[in-house]
């Protein structure tokens, strides 16, 4: 018989974790230079992730951080931005941390301008929204760290104005003004 079947593993203290032929079991975390699999037919498995072909195949990928990878994502079902958050303008500037934000003007003025949008990350696109309706955002091009074909005013709760972050700025990738008619 080749291979090692346990129901458990236990380490001696928490502070080392157990380490089984080069495979690192610690915290809960599987850290390993090289994952074989038995034949080419079955791939490796590890809780519910099938590697296999250079292929990794799993119903959901759930990450609490970042999630790099090096090569392409294909996605067979649908791609969403979920977590959509609501962001105040205060002093004409904002602060990212989704992808996908409702605008509130500050103190729920009727009109406010957005010059600059901090917290973003190079290729980072954003999507933005007006959060309310009579709360027009007008994002300001060339002003601070915006670039646009032009200004950009948010003035329905329909319209959106998709960015992209190259490391100083946010250029516009696209503009739907969708103005009830």
């Amino acid at each position: 018989m080749t291979g090692i079947y346990v129901d458990d593993i236990s380490e001696s203290t928490s502070a080392h974790g157990v380490e089984i032929d080069g495979v690192l079991l610690k915290d809960s975390i599987v850290q390993t230079d090289d994952i074989h699999e038995k034949t080419s037919a079955h791939g490796v498995e590890i809780d519910g992730v099938t590697l296999k072909d250079n292929n990794v195949n799993c119903t959901d990928v759930i990450a609490s951080g970042s999630l790099t990878t090096t090569g392409n994502v294909t996605v067979n079902g649908k791609f969403l931005l979920e977590g959509r958050s609501t962001l105040t303008i205060a002093s004409g500037v904002i602060t990212v941390t989704k992808s996908y934000h409702e605008i509130s003007t500050e103190g729920g003025a009727g009109n406010d301008d957005l010059d600059t949008i901090n917290g973003g990350s190079t290729g980072m696109i954003c999507t933005f929204k007006s959060s309310a309706s009579g709360q027009d955002t007008t994002f300001k091009d060339a002003t601070g760290n915006i670039r646009l074909q032009g200004d950009r005013q948010l003035n329905h709760v329909q319209d959106t104005l998709t960015l992209i972050y190259d490391g100083s700025g946010w250029s516009e990738l696209c503009f739907s003004d969708n103005t009830a008619g």
